[in-house]
């Protein structure tokens, strides 16, 4: 019930660098999606200046999901969601180690292309219920040698973006990803960096954002955040990584969230041989501090005690490819003690279509419903409208292994089966307190904790004609709920399927 603290997306680490690299650029240690070409290209000796742009659209549908025990049910509405971005990139040279450099990037539309008759904490991402624009980048940086000193708006992304994520790292050929990703965190930052230097390439940085949007940042909400930060081998196919970051938010009522939270990254590359390349990376992350969100009478102030992890294992060749997957985040299965422990993963991380998506989100939108029921509670407990997961991996051990076929250069086929079981019990907050605090589900049951069985299949077509690139897609899911979901009579949800087609053009 109080379980938005976790999320923390810490603005991090998109400021360390390289001595060849942009801040932006350089931290982002998992595959970017990438432009196909500038449309704007400019180089004379000592500046030069790219543009670019892109444009997608997705269509995306799915059966309904019961969310209680009276069989109310959830039919997602079939939605339209688009996306255009416009970047821009300059860098003027004033000598072999002395260089300004700016970045701008705009998503001039993004969301949903109409107003969806639905609870918005029913879509993966409710600031998008109507489409807006957002700037995602306007920032200077200037380098003199192992020191670099920047600021402006910018987006944030750390390691597999478990708790960071900039919306910019999707689907790509050797990741068989099943993701769309939207817009990202954004921070307006200031930041001082050193490095790399020595063999190790060290790289070390602090920073000071003021959040200008996240995943937990609800209207009126303010946020700051303090980060420190060291790399080894930024740019690297070997690299590793660690930050500690120090955030305080405040709601509208004055009540204060501060939290440490720790996140350590590495990733392995090693070539086997037979035009094989093996590729291990791994993502830990843990939360602490206090919080006066959902205070109630016998405590004003919560501990926040969470940890996520995240690791992707693949055997990538250049016809086929194999990669698995597995998330943790701990769980909380008691809402009214001391603690608060359910990890919350960022949205833009994501492990299936529908499990998290729809599933978990339709139950988790309804329990503010009926948790804030005076008839049945008395006096609800504060901050209700931080239940909703809104699609996020939390709650779970999670095991996505999935295979890829390339036939041709610019068609790929892709799937597999994701397992999910949740870390403690499910637990809805109306039926738990009037069970006198034991556990029970949205179905008023003392359940198991497998969350089911979610087959996913993909086809991607990306051919690049004249430097434009061009996307077709289409990504298709049956999930089969598991025990997890039981009523009191034993009885399942009948399974459901659901899919999205994806269409893009990038310049």
């Amino acid at each position: 019930m109080r379980n938005n603290t976790t999320a923390l997306l810490i603005g991090m680490l998109s400021f360390l660098a390289s001595a060849h690299g942009t801040p932006t650029k350089q931290i982002a240690v998992a595959p970017v999606e990438k432009d196909a070409g500038p449309i704007l290209s400019f180089k004379n000796k000592q500046s030069s200046l790219e543009a670019g742009a892109r444009g997608r659209s997705t269509f995306q549908t799915s059966d309904g999901f019961p969310v209680d025990k009276d069989g109310n049910v959830h039919s997602p509405e079939d939605s339209i969601n688009h996306q255009f971005r416009i970047h821009a990139d300059y860098k003027h040279t004033f000598g072999r180690y002395f260089w300004l450099e700016a970045h701008y990037e705009q998503d001039v539309y993004t969301g949903y292309s109409q107003a969806l008759e639905q609870d918005p904490n029913l879509l993966p991402d409710r600031r998008f219920e109507k489409g807006q624009s957002e700037i995602r980048k306007a920032n200077m940086s200037l380098r003199l040698g192992p020191i670099a000193i920047g600021g402006g708006i910018n987006t944030s992304h750390w390691g597999l973006g478990l708790l960071a994520n900039d919306g910019a790292h999707g689907w790509q050929h050797d990741n068989a990803y099943f993701t769309d990703p939207r817009s990202g965190d954004r921070v307006l930052r200031g930041y001082l960096l050193i490095g790399p230097l020595t063999d190790f390439k060290i790289a070390a940085s602090i920073a000071y954002d003021s959040v200008i949007d996240d995943d937990i940042l609800l209207e009126d909400d303010e946020a700051h955040q303090i980060i420190g930060a060291l790399l080894l081998n930024p740019q690297g196919d070997r690299t590793a990584g660690i930050y500690v970051a120090h955030r305080t938010q405040e709601n509208y009522t004055g009540e204060k969230t501060v939290i440490t939270a720790i996140d350590a990254y590495g990733k392995w590359t090693q070539d086997i041989g037979n035009g094989l390349d093996f590729v291990a990376e791994m993502e830990a992350a843990t939360i602490i501090g206090t919080t006066g969100l959902g205070a109630s009478p016998e405590f004003e102030e919560h501990k926040v005690i969470q940890f996520g992890l995240a690791s992707r294992v693949s055997l990538n060749g250049s016809k086929w490819g194999v990669v698995t997957d597995l998330a943790f985040a701990s769980g909380d299965q008691n809402t009214d003690d001391e603690q608060i422990n359910n990890f919350k993963a960022d949205r833009n991380f994501e492990m299936g279509q529908l499990i998290f998506r729809t599933a978990l989100t339709a139950i988790s939108a309804r329990a503010p419903i009926t948790a804030a029921n005076p008839e049945l509670v008395g006096r609800p407990n504060a901050d209700l409208d931080r239940i909703p997961t809104q699609g996020t991996v939390t709650n779970t051990l999670a095991i996505f292994p999935r295979v890829r076929w390339t036939p041709m250069g610019s068609l790929t086929l892709y799937g597999g089966p994701l397992f999910a079981f949740s870390s403690v019990p499910l637990l809805d907050p109306l039926n738990t307190k009037t069970g006198g605090g034991t556990p029970f589900n949205a179905y008023d049951a003392q359940a198991g904790r497998y969350l089911g069985t979610e087959l996913n299949g993909g086809i991607r077509y990306t051919p690049e004609y004249a430097g434009v690139g061009f996307l077709l897609g289409l990504e298709i899911a049956y999930f089969t709920p598991g025990s997890a979901f039981e009523d009191v009579d034993g009885k399942r949800p009948d399974p459901i399927s659901g899919g999205r087609a994806f269409v893009g053009v990038q310049l």
